[in-house]
């Protein structure tokens, strides 16, 4: 498989690209590539280039690209992912298959029964970006998905032009019984919303949906419904 890296510069057909630091290490160290074999480079701007290494150097690397390809692979559907913040790898996991299901936007978000403070996300909103760069790196995206600042579901709910959706056991829709939004979709926390968080949802025309008859964890609940999200609106 040819390696696909993002850079976040300016990339130039005919130029030669200078890989150092993560990358440098990643594909020197750990994919033992050397002079002549292919590479695939993308600024998260749209398209991606084609190239080659010409060397492999102490601390970098070489990469001389070839073709730019105008490749987009977005889905037309617009998902703002508002997700409920849970503790370690099970964010990232969440993170990681919403950008393989074509989120654009994300935003990390605290509601009651949150266990994450404030002080403690400004620490992991690096790792998340990472997250996010690996992902598309993976998934063949060109455009890279906006990681926003943490906010409270209360200032969440409030945002945008459009009710979105509310994913909740509670709900009494479904996905296929709604019109289709522009943007969606607000995912639960670990332990799920309190009865004020859903009040105060419905009292902003936000449509509360269930997934069905069995109690999903958070990180299920997220890849299931970015999919069925994808599969009645989107490009499933």
């Amino acid at each position: 498989m040819i390696p696909r890296l993002y850079q976040a510069c300016e990339l130039t057909v005919g130029q030669t690209h200078r890989l150092v630091e993560n990358a440098h290490h990643h594909l020197s160290r750990v994919l033992r590539r050397k002079p002549q074999d292919k590479m695939i480079l993308f600024n998260g701007q749209g398209g991606e280039y084609r190239g080659e290494i010409t060397d492999v150097l102490r601390k970098e690397t070489i990469v001389l690209i070839h073709e730019f390809i105008n490749k987009n692979i977005e889905s037309p559907l617009n998902l703002h992912l508002g997700q409920g913040i849970t503790r370690g790898e099970k964010m990232d996991m969440m993170l990681q298959k919403a950008v393989e299901l074509g989120v654009r936007e994300i935003t990390p978000v605290i509601t009651e029964k949150c266990a994450v403070k404030f002080q403690q996300i400004e620490r992991r909103i690096s790792h998340w970006e990472k997250v996010i760069i690996s992902a598309c790196e993976q998934s063949g995206r060109t455009y890279l998905p906006i990681l926003h600042e943490a906010t409270t579901y209360s200032h969440w709910i409030q945002q945008g032009e459009d009710p979105g959706i509310l994913f909740d056991p509670s709900g009494d829709n479904t996905i296929d019984k709604i019109s289709s939004p522009r943007t969606c979709a607000l995912l639960g926390p670990e332990a799920g919303f309190s009865q004020g968080e859903i009040e105060q949802a419905k009292a902003l025309s936000w449509k509360i949906v269930n997934l069905g008859p069995r109690i999903l964890r958070a990180e299920t609940a997220t890849v299931a419904a970015l999919a069925a999200l994808q599969l009645q609106w989107g490009d499933f």
